[in-house]
């Protein structure tokens, strides 16, 4: 077996001593902030949670901290009273450095005094602090946008606003068409409020577990939207065709001026008829259609 590189051994202590203190200070920097606080209250709340979860994390991850501090602190120890290793304490302070006591969290039932490579070790604690970092990142932007208007609450009352002139219009074309065909359309506002009031909001018990809930009542949200715009559409169809029609009507009405069409006692009846049945309401589309089409025919001279 080759010598071991003494001094080869100090710098990768003093490394790991360094790399130590700073995964120390990032641990205490994330437990210091209000968004931990708020993660331990939930963790409390509901410990079954995504914050229960994620704070068995963070304990699981000290431990394995601890064991790895402890380890550089053994490795430490070797040192002779100059502060070097002797050549046999190097050794054994290679040895020591490259694996960390504790289980593999991929292997969980392994033996109790398991051990892993030092390098996965590392890897475990950085996956472990960025899975609890991601819902602590989540925290803190609820917790800076705890002030600001609910998005799905704003879109709620943009709906019921859309639902209101929806009903209104309905209304409207069912006076004004006598056969519009267009079913009483249904409205979600006042349910979809239901919904999101049933949510816990921030700060509340479970609030954390609301993101799949609020997804879920987006789409809602989203397909009523959707079925708003369809009905308003349907709404304003035979408005839109009776509209266009009293426009051709008085493109005809205007051909038969320049020709001088309009003089005939046939005409006049025609345009009186188109008048009754486009500008008063109810108006009926198939016979709006009829009148409109007998002014042409009168007006382009295709019948006497």
């Amino acid at each position: 077996m080759a010598p071991v590189d003494r001094d080869a051994v100090e710098r990768e202590l003093a490394d790991r001593l360094a790399e130590r203190d700073r995964f120390a200070a990032r641990l205490l920097d994330r437990e210091s902030g209000a968004a931990f606080a708020a993660l331990r209250a939930e963790a409390a709340a509901l410990p079954k949670g995504r914050c229960g979860w994620a704070l068995q994390q963070w304990d699981a991850l000290w431990i394995l901290f601890h064991d790895w501090s402890g380890r550089l602190a053994e490795v430490a120890a070797l040192r002779d009273g100059k502060g070097r290793f002797g050549r046999r304490s190097a050794e054994k302070a290679a040895l020591l450095l490259a694996r960390v006591p504790g289980a593999d969290p991929c292997f969980p039932s392994g033996p109790r005094n398991a051990e892993m490579p030092t390098d996965r070790a590392l890897e475990v604690m950085e996956q472990d602090f960025g899975r609890v970092g991601d819902l602590l990142e989540e925290i803190e932007a609820a917790i800076a946008a705890a002030g600001d208007p609910d998005p799905l609450a704003e879109r709620i009352d943009a709906l019921e606003v859309r639902e209101r002139r929806l009903l209104a219009r309905w209304t409207e074309t069912r006076e004004r068409i006598s056969d519009p065909r267009v079913p009483e359309p249904l409205t979600a506002a006042a349910e979809l409020r239901e919904r999101l009031a049933e949510i816990p909001g921030f700060g509340e018990a479970g609030w954390t577990e609301t993101a799949v809930a609020r997804k879920r009542l987006g789409r809602r949200i989203e397909l009523a939207e959707s079925r708003a715009e369809t009905a308003f559409a349907a709404c304003n169809t035979p408005l839109h065709i009776r509209n266009r029609l009293r426009g051709e009507a008085e493109a005809y009405r205007a051909r038969a001026e320049r020709t001088g069409a309009d003089d005939g006692p046939a005409f006049r009846e025609a345009w009186a008829r188109a008048k009754a049945v486009l500008w008063t309401a109810p108006c009926s589309i198939p016979e709006a259609r009829t009148a409109v089409d007998d002014l042409a025919a009168l007006a382009n001279g295709d019948r006497p």
